[in-house]
């Protein structure tokens, strides 16, 4: 029943959403940008066949993942 709850919770704030807005004035919706750099930096690199990490592993390599990415590796060496 919570589903329930949270759709209509959901349905209502509807009209609110800057969304439509957004898409009629021709922006993008971030979702699907985020969605796949996720995929790219989380899924692809933490499921690759052989990996075994702990989950304190894990988050060292992803932490460095998102600095490669976001091509900040200068700069972040710079820092530290």
């Amino acid at each position: 029943m919570q589903g329930i709850s949270c759709a209509s919770k959901l349905s209502r704030a509807c009209p609110f959403s800057l969304d439509q807005r957004y898409l009629a004035a021709g922006l993008p919706i971030a979702t699907g940008f985020i969605e796949g750099a996720c995929r790219r930096v989380v899924k692809d690199h933490l499921e690759r066949s052989g990996k075994c990490l702990t989950r304190e592993g894990a988050q060292v390599m992803l932490n460095l993942r998102c600095v490669d990415s976001s091509e900040l590796w200068d700069a972040m060496l710079a820092e530290h």
